[in-house]
């Protein structure tokens, strides 16, 4: 697409292409090859230079010098021609674009079109498929449409919160099938989205929702779509997305949830974290419990560590150790890929959960005789007299549906524990108890098997 012309000649080339006395089309079409010279990298993303003058401009001449045929260009412009059509394709206005865009997450981009993202699409930078719904987007005339379907990640993930809230504020989401796992022969969701380029002035979108028991799997076409009867079919404003942390795509969540969270009181201002214990070799400095001497269980050697497990609510999963010798300690503060959490941290009564849970999220109460990693991520309360309230609130059915909105995937993350609204309401003597009973039946249970610290014959 860039002929092979030295700088100068290329210049000259540009100048004349454009009629030999427009200095700064010239320049500008000379600034659109040099970036073609990436087009291997970037495809259809480019953002050439966008004047309307300049491309008038540059349309007519393209139109002059092909008219009649081109036996007659000269050399250099016949050179430039390829380059010229593709600059016109892609700086072209569509009523309708319509697409399924390629998928490429952050790290396995090139520097080229990783750098050429942060510069030109910084709200839709972390993966190609919504780089491109950015650029179909761009490249619609105003109160046209855009299709699209993608992977569904764009609808919750906080690296998507940017390119997310630019949609909800400037464009009109007009419906949204969202497909589960499996659906159309993909393994993850997808979602098939058509976006108005208008904003939205309180008109209202479709939403709906199919799994894979709601498909014909030999026709692969739906029962009955949208499917209505399944609690995930919604007719709503968008900027009902705002009112929750993160403006995730809940479509399906309640008028009462909604109020919950445009409560804006959060378990973040009842809590703190700072940071997490990364070994940085988890073989050397991590044990169980039952593989080190008992007499070298202690916070000066061998500390208990929270490190995860499997599901198990308000106690358990206490059978990990972490070196904790002060030259284990050292090597934790200078290692490169190491870190541990700050001195007044240490040791300090909390709530730890399971950093990735293929099922339900579990909480569970981190002892002021533990520590955690990087698995068993874990917060601090301020008022250590609201703990046990908290640690019931994130256990409850409650805590459970708000993450499906704000936590759809593997990770559970301090930001999406942070994000939960919270009520004075569970702060009361009753839930306390209630606690107690089932942190003791819970201990109780951990402590029947050989595997607890304190198992008893």
């Amino acid at each position: 697409l860039v002929p092979a012309l030295d700088e100068g000649a290329l210049s000259a080339a540009c100048l004349r292409f454009i009629g030999g006395c427009e200095n700064v089309a010239g320049e500008m079409l000379e600034q659109d090859f040099e970036l073609l010279r990436d087009a291997g990298n970037l495809g259809s993303i480019m953002k050439f230079n966008d004047d309307e003058g300049y491309l008038k401009m540059l349309r007519c001449h393209y139109e002059d010098w092909t008219n009649g045929g081109m036996d007659d260009c000269p050399y250099d412009i016949k050179l430039l021609l390829p380059g010229v059509r593709v600059i016109l394709a892609l700086t072209e206005k569509y009523h309708a674009l319509i697409a399924n865009p390629p998928y490429m997450g952050r790290g396995h981009m090139t520097s080229v079109l990783s750098n050429y993202l942060d510069k030109n699409y910084p709200n839709a930078k972390s993966d190609l498929f919504s780089t491109f719904m950015d650029m179909m987007l761009d490249r619609t005339i105003d109160n046209g449409k855009t299709a699209f379907i993608t992977m569904e990640s764009w609808m919750f993930l906080s690296s998507f919160e940017k390119f997310r809230k630019n949609i909800i504020d400037n464009y009109h989401i007009a419906s949204l099938g969202h497909f589960g796992w499996h659906i159309i022969g993909i393994a993850f969701g997808t979602a098939m989205t058509v976006i108005d380029k208008c904003k939205s002035n309180g008109r209202k979108g479709v939403y709906s929702y199919l799994t894979i028991d709601d498909i014909d799997r030999e026709k692969n076409v739906p029962f009955v779509y949208p499917k209505k009867d399944n609690g995930r079919f919604a007719i709503v404003e968008q900027k009902n997305f705002e009112k929750i942390p993160g403006c995730p795509i809940g479509y399906w969540v309640s008028e009462n949830m909604i109020k919950a969270f445009d409560k804006k009181s959060f378990i973040s201002d009842l809590a703190i974290s700072n940071g997490q214990n990364i070994t940085g070799d988890n073989k050397r400095f991590i044990r169980l419990f039952w593989e080190v001497n008992n007499i070298n269980v202690n916070k000066d050697y061998w500390a208990f560590c929270a490190r995860g497990g499997g599901f198990r609510r308000y106690y358990g999963n206490v059978d990990n150790v972490i070196l904790w010798t002060r030259s284990a300690k050292t090597f934790y503060h200078k290692d490169p890929i190491a870190r541990i959490i700050p001195e007044e941290l240490q040791f300090k009564s909390g709530i730890t959960w399971s950093y990735i849970c293929s099922g339900n999220p579990s909480f569970r109460k981190l002892h002021e005789t533990e520590t955690f990693e990087k698995a068993g991520t874990s917060i601090f309360i301020k008022d250590k007299d609201k703990l046990s309230s908290l640690l019931a609130f994130l256990n409850s059915i409650v805590a459970k549906e708000m993450f499906k909105i704000i936590a759809p995937t593997l990770n559970y993350q301090v930001r999406d524990i942070f994000s939960l609204p919270i009520s004075d309401k569970i702060f009361s003597v009753t839930v306390n108890i209630r606690l107690e009973d089932s942190y003791s039946i819970s201990k109780q249970d951990w402590d029947a098997h050989e595997t607890s610290w304190d198992f008893q014959r």
